[in-house]
């Protein structure tokens, strides 16, 4: 059994850990760690919008970020490395739970009776879910957590989906959506032009007919009116003479 002061080594360990994974990805130049990014609501959910030009820079429908000229980080190193120091310092245990529960498990074992962590349940004790997009879930019941699966096996299809038609396309994967989009708006102008193009051929065969039919009718009415000469038979034994 190790001592409370390995425990506490094992810990800080923990937050240093922490502390440099939320660096890496606050610091890294994305449309979302932008100062300048805005989450707009509409019906599908929240998007990133430019508060200087007012247009979309999101990962869904483009990040605009790695070309951008007034990129501005949203966070310094010592803003992020304050935020998560006085989180693990303020925050009860099934609070740090939610976002690092092995930091959570840790001081649990520390604490013992001085503090009482389980007010609700305490995520540690909980049933991990894999990951949805590599987010770790947690969950209370193994009922939950089947629930939880059906809930994001759609989901992750989707995704999976995507990723493999942006290989395909060879696009980014935040571009897949909006290449799509615009796949499948030409194919429905094609779509569109194929049909009308469809009802001109139907036109003009329908036309051919009805003029094939008038010159049916000509030949049939130039026959009937036109009678055989007759020749009188004086005249054709001169001819063959």
């Amino acid at each position: 059994m190790k001592t409370p002061g390995q425990i506490a080594q094992k810990l800080k360990q923990a937050k240093y850990r922490h502390v440099k994974k939320e660096m890496r990805n606050l610091l890294k130049v994305s449309c979302l760690n932008c100062r300048h990014n805005v989450q707009v609501k509409s019906r599908s959910g929240f998007l990133g919008v430019c508060s200087l030009d007012h247009k979309t820079c999101d990962p869904l429908v483009g990040d605009r970020s790695a070309q951008c000229e007034v990129y501005v980080p949203g966070h310094t190193k010592e803003e992020i490395k304050e935020s998560l120091q006085t989180f693990f310092a303020q925050k009860k245990v099934h609070e740090i739970a939610v976002r690092f529960p092995d930091v959570a498990a840790l001081l649990w074992v520390l604490i013992g009776d001085e503090e009482n962590p389980q007010e609700g349940p305490l995520i540690p004790q909980g049933l991990p879910f894999t990951t949805l997009f590599g987010i770790p879930l947690w969950v209370d019941t193994p009922e939950e957590l089947v629930s939880l699966e059906e809930t994001c096996k759609d989901i992750n299809l989707f995704y999976s989906t995507m990723k493999s038609l942006a290989s395909i396309l060879d696009v980014a994967e935040e571009d897949i959506l909006a290449k799509v989009t615009n796949t499948l708006g030409e194919l429905a102008d094609q779509t569109s032009h194929l049909g009308e193009l469809r009802k001109t051929l139907q036109e003009k065969e329908d036309l051919l007919t009805d003029i094939q039919g008038e010159n049916a009718a000509c030949q049939e009415l130039l026959k009937s009116q036109v009678a055989p000469v007759k020749v009188p038979l004086w005249r054709r034994i001169l001819r063959w003479n």
